[in-house]
């Protein structure tokens, strides 16, 4: 609803942390003092990613003429120490295994934060209701889980106590500054150089592309830091559960990515709009992007388990080298130019994951490759009855039927291919989720 009553160029957010989370959530001793210290580093870094957010803004406009986005650009860098802060609750409620308190936040921040940005939206507030839906959602989540992960502040702190956290943790920031420019460089220069209005049809689908990482794989590269952080010295363990967790993603992901992509041209329109139809080409082409991405993640949630936030860095380096690379190339062909040169850019830095991997967890590129093969296959068999079932256009039949139509047939299809030939695979997946819970 928010969407439809707001128009393609008023869309846009940022986030980032400092990249403890991880260190936390790994299972090392940590004491109140240390607790502190987390805390008010956390503070720090967040009051300095505000300053160099501002100092962006301002040269954005100044060198960027003719885009009103200031205000909102200014409007928006408090949610980076709000974000800054979550570091440790976070990895407190990772720790702890208290999953149900990310559920609890997120339910209450979608709440608060819709409600207030649609009514806002239907006022004619127009991006403000983004700024400030994006302001309630980031700080209600902030509140939520500071109350379920019950953090020890204090001002007793000593940053010499967290030493080796802050190493890892400057790996961790520097993956994030990476992963935060692959992900906005094709933004910047699309608003920048084509318009805030083709900005806005991109965002849409790039947002909408990042449902399968955000909602549906967020629980499980949660429980792979915990787990695989306890079974580190143990590299046989270590390798099983790697796997495992590859299976794991592949069957999710798979099917979504590629669902995503095949009903692009029904689910926008339908629950967008008819103004939002530019998006449907971009979806359909970062749809599948989204797949190459979030398995790439879950393999640098599993290095950054074991400890080797360096190897993490350096996977993330590569694929935003491939991505400043790739899309000024795209740009002459507008954004779905720019969708293409994403998706090259994140199949091209597969071979460096696979190697990583192969040297970090003591297993074999078949071996890897072989984890997503029934699901791929699967998701093959899904996709043809979708395109069947897609044919039944021509008999006259709307949308909202489609729609549903499609989802549940190539459910019906991907899950019983899963459970006749996948068998080990579910049980892969249940064993991993039988251990996080130990």
């Amino acid at each position: 609803m928010n969407f439809k009553s707001l128009k393609p160029p008023h869309f846009g957010s940022v986030l980032i942390e400092t990249g403890l989370s991880a260190a936390i959530a790994r299972g090392e001793p940590l004491s109140e003092r240390m607790e502190a210290t987390i805390f008010w580093v956390s503070a720090a870094s967040g009051i300095a990613f505000i300053a160099g957010a501002d100092l962006i803004a301002l040269l954005f406009s100044r060198f960027v003429p003719g885009h009103d986005v200031l205000p909102s650009l200014l409007a928006l860098s408090p949610v980076l120490l709000a974000s800054a802060l979550l570091t440790l609750p976070n990895g407190l409620v990772i720790r702890q295994q208290k999953f149900w308190a990310f559920a609890i936040a997120d339910i209450c921040a979608v709440i608060m934060s819709s409600t207030a940005a649609i009514i806002l939206a239907f006022r004619g507030y127009g991006i403000r209701a983004l700024v400030i839906q994006i302001q309630i959602l980031t700080n209600t989540k902030l509140v939520v889980l500071y109350l379920c992960a019950r953090p020890n502040i204090s001002f007793k702190f000593h940053v010499s106590e967290i030493g080796w956290m802050l190493k890892f943790g400057f790996h961790a920031v520097l993956s994030n500054i990476s992963t935060f420019i692959s992900r906005t460089i094709d933004n910047m220069l699309i608003g920048g150089l084509l318009g805030t209005l083709k900005l806005g049809w991109y965002a849409m689908a790039f947002q909408i592309r990042t449902i399968p990482d955000s909602i549906i794989s967020g629980p499980v590269y949660a429980s792979l830091i915990p787990v695989i952080g306890r079974n580190s010295s143990d590299s046989n363990a270590v390798r099983k559960l790697f796997l495992s967790a590859i299976s794991t993603i592949s069957v999710i992901i798979f099917p979504i990515s590629v669902g995503m992509s095949l009903t692009a041209d029904f689910s926008i329109p339908l629950i967008l709009g008819e103004k939002w139809s530019p998006s449907v080409k971009l979806l359909e082409i970062l749809a599948v992007a989204s797949g190459a991405n979030c398995l790439a993640m879950a393999v640098g949630v599993c290095l950054l388990a074991i400890g080797h936030s360096r190897a993490q860095m350096a996977l993330t380096g590569y694929l935003t080298a491939a991505s400043v690379v790739a899309v000024p190339l795209g740009l002459p062909w507008g954004p779905p130019g720019v969708a293409v040169a994403i998706l090259i850019a994140s199949l091209s830095a597969w071979p460096f994951y696979l190697y990583t991997a192969k040297q970090k967890f003591g297993t074999s590129v078949i071996e890897i490759l072989s984890r997503g093969r029934i699901p791929a296959i699967a998701t093959i068999a899904m996709a043809l009855s979708i395109i069947i079932c897609r044919k039944a256009i021509v008999i006259g039949l709307d949308r909202l039927i489609i729609l549903p139509t499609c989802m549940t047939l190539g459910g019906i299809i991907y899950f019983g291919f899963i459970a006749i030939f996948g068998r080990k695979l579910l049980s892969d997946s249940l064993a991993l989720f039988q251990v996080s819970r130990t």
